[in-house]
């Protein structure tokens, strides 16, 4: 958990400044409505905790190279 902000609140704050910012979230909480309110905020790439490395890494990967 984050101490001033939710990651919501972030990930709101983040397409203020930058509509276009690519997200990765990353969660532990892994139920309907949290997935559901991700998904409201414009989320499209999740990522469960736990996960290794490589699990991160191919993630990063394709966001990174998907187009805009």
């Amino acid at each position: 958990m984050m101490p001033v902000m939710d990651g919501l609140a972030l990930v709101n704050a983040a397409r203020r400044i930058n509509p276009d910012v690519r997200i990765i979230a990353m969660t532990g909480l892994q139920d309907a409505a949290n997935g559901a309110r991700l998904a409201k905020a414009g989320v499209m790439h999740v990522l469960a905790k736990p996960y290794t490395a490589p699990d991160l890494l191919h993630l990063v990967a394709r966001v990174l190279t998907q187009p805009k």
